[in-house]
């Protein structure tokens, strides 16, 4: 490539601006490098995005520290109650209420 376009002097084409034509018009090339070496990627959000927005390695160990466990879930699970028991368990209340303190002979 570079040897053709030396071929061409009077053009005054810049290997820079063959290169993008090249991958305007075959974009395949690009999804091909970019999926061999995905950091690629990566590097360029680096770039384009503020620092402040991406989230660092101990970013993502202090959420992951933050998060529930499956044991956690489950304990939680045991605790909880649905609806229906709860109203069950505020008449068995009321039922105690009624009848406390327990009348005297």
């Amino acid at each position: 490539m570079a040897r053709f376009i030396t071929l061409l002097p009077r053009l005054y084409v810049s290997l820079a601006d063959e290169i993008k034509r090249v991958l305007m018009e075959r974009p395949e090339i690009l999804v091909e490098v970019l999926t061999a070496k995905p950091e690629i990627v990566y590097e360029a959000l680096a770039r384009l995005m503020p620092w402040q927005n991406l989230a660092t390695k101990e970013d993502l160990r202090r959420l992951e520290e933050r998060m529930a466990t499956k044991e956690d879930l489950k304990r939680l699970e045991k605790r909880m109650a649905t609806k229906e028991e709860l109203k069950n368990w505020r008449r068995g209340l009321i039922g105690l209420r009624r009848g406390w303190p327990p009348k005297r002979n």
